[in-house]
């Protein structure tokens, strides 16, 4: 009887590369969307918003995009986003996922 052993490392590395590559495009589309729309007083949300995606073994790869300046949060991003009982939203981080709902899809196909 013959025996087959398959080793699927080389194939899964690659294709985990792919999908790191296809979630950073993604995201970054997202960040560049988000920057050209956020509301802008001084500049600094708008130039806060970064992107990053990180690897975890266990479940796949996660794509953020967020406002941070540093290793601190922009406290106030949160209000603009949803607004307050003061204050109107100005969603920046939502609407792109609509917009560019087109050009995500192609990144993925391709």
């Amino acid at each position: 009887m013959a025996r087959i052993v398959w080793n699927p490392g080389p194939l899964l590395s690659e294709v985990k590369t792919k999908a790191a590559q296809k979630m950073y495009q993604t995201v970054t589309v997202l960040v560049n969307e988000a920057r050209r729309i956020v509301p802008v007083r001084t500049g600094y949300l708008k130039n806060s918003l970064t992107c990053e995606v990180t690897a975890d073994g266990r479940t796949g790869f996660y794509g953020s995009f967020r406002p941070w300046a540093g290793e601190k949060s922009v406290e106030y991003a949160i209000y603009q986003e949803l607004g307050t009982r003061k204050m109107a939203p100005h969603p920046y981080l939502r609407p792109p996922l609509e917009t560019k709902r087109e050009e995500i899809k192609r990144i993925w196909s391709g």
